[in-house]
């Protein structure tokens, strides 16, 4: 499994500018929020700089979600940067998922933050039984928050394999389901060597993040991460797929032109004479002259049947008879 998810950015058909244009995004998904938040605070101008701020981390969520898709179908190489609108899309939904199951840790980090906020400023004293009921609630909220921190970074992965396989967010949001996928064994592997390969890639890459070959290899390791992810979940995913109705799978979204086509990569046009020749064979010009042939067969087997049921029809010579009597009694052939 690891040996594949590590080979597969390499397999794309035009992986060296994939990798590159992920880690000029990763780049950017970093420094943005500082540029812009000092954009800003100069001139409200700044705030012309928001999609700069927005956008490429959706991208890349977008772009998460496609790499857990080819996880799960089992493809050997990772998708191309296309159809960068379905990437927003799917980022926007994938941020809206995330956002969903933190809800819980922002709910713990609030009541730790306020329990600390009331014991520092003196409004509650320690020694009351109110102090202690504080006290105890930051303990609680402390606890609560590193144990649903590692929840989230487990559970959210597996909702985000659902989302990919579905199509549609509210099957990602079905407890049920995720912690379905969370519970095999093939997830756990998966998940276990994606967080290993992310926690290597940010050592080696984020001490060199102002260098272009750390972002690379952030954007390198969150790839491989993601298809550790799909590949770990597909097992469980695929069981529920042969059980799903024809509902579901209308609501899948439609299959995604060959990214070398969407690019334009191999569709090469030669001007010769006025006419524009593709360099693309098409594969139906040796099936169309068969069936010519074919065609000209059936209509001499026809021409033939035509002439042998000629010649098997009686020669009768036609003849006029006079029925009334007024002729003058001659037949005539």
């Amino acid at each position: 499994m690891l040996r594949d998810a590590l080979a597969a950015p390499t397999r794309t058909q035009d992986a060296a500018t994939t990798v590159f244009m992920g880690g000029v995004l990763t780049l950017v998904t970093l420094a943005a929020p500082v540029v812009w938040l000092l954009a800003v605070a100069t001139t409200p101008l700044g705030l012309l700089l928001t999609p700069l701020f927005v956008v490429p981390p959706l991208v890349l969520r977008g772009y998460d979600v496609r790499v857990v898709r080819t996880g799960l179908a089992g493809d050997r190489a990772t998708p191309s940067f296309v159809d960068w609108s379905r990437l927003v899309r799917d980022g926007v939904q994938a941020t809206a998922l995330g956002v969903v199951y933190a809800l819980p840790l922002a709910g713990l980090l609030a009541v730790g933050g306020g329990s600390v906020l009331l014991l520092g400023s003196g409004v509650v004293s320690p020694n009351t039984a109110v102090g202690v009921g504080v006290a105890l609630a930051l303990v609680v909220a402390a606890v609560g928050t590193v144990g649903y921190g590692v929840l989230y970074l487990y559970l959210r992965p597996a909702a985000v394999a659902v989302f990919a396989s579905e199509g549609r967010l509210r099957d990602a949001l079905a407890v049920r389901t995720v912690l379905g996928v969370a519970g095999s064994g093939g997830y756990v592997k998966g998940w276990l060597l994606a967080v290993a390969t992310l926690a290597v890639g940010i050592a080696v890459g984020l001490p060199t993040t102002a260098t272009l070959v750390g972002v690379v290899v952030l954007f390198y390791a969150r790839v491989v991460a993601g298809v550790l992810y799909g590949r770990g979940a597909s097992d469980a995913l695929a069981t529920d797929d042969e059980q799903s109705s024809e509902e579901s799978l209308d609501d899948r979204p439609p299959a995604e032109v060959a990214p070398a086509v969407q690019t334009g990569r191999t569709v090469a046009a030669v001007a010769s004479e006025g006419h524009i020749a593709s360099s693309v064979a098409v594969a139906g010009d040796g099936r169309g002259e068969e069936g010519a042939s074919d065609a000209d067969a059936e209509s001499q087997r026809g021409d033939a049947v035509g002439d042998e049921s000629a010649d098997s029809t009686p020669s009768t010579p036609f003849r006029w008879v006079d029925t009334d009597g007024s002729g003058d009694g001659r037949d005539t052939e």
